[in-house]
């Protein structure tokens, strides 16, 4: 069963973060917000799926590799995957 995914408007993301939430990842669940970045506090592997919107309707994981310890990713991520995600300490920003 997956969780209620926020609906965040463009004019909404501009500017900075408002919000933060902790990451576990799971393969089963989606994150309750789609994020407007993510911070890796512990480098590593990052198993991840992006947002769908209007114009990007792949919904596809891919794993992103060696992403160094304190790294901010300005990604709009809906899912985080516990397969090959080696990196910790998730922190989505919204």
């Amino acid at each position: 069963m997956s969780r209620p995914i926020a609906v965040v408007t463009h004019s909404d993301r501009l500017g900075p973060a408002v919000n933060a939430f902790s990451i576990t990842a799971n393969n089963d669940f989606e994150l309750d917000y789609v994020t407007n970045s993510i911070w890796v506090g512990t480098g590593g592997n990052l198993n991840c799926t992006f947002a769908t919107t209007a114009t990007n309707t792949a919904a596809d994981a891919i794993l992103i590799l060696n992403i160094p310890t304190g790294t901010k990713l300005d990604l709009r991520l809906k899912k985080v995957g516990s397969t090959g995600t080696t990196a910790s300490d998730l922190i989505g920003l919204i």
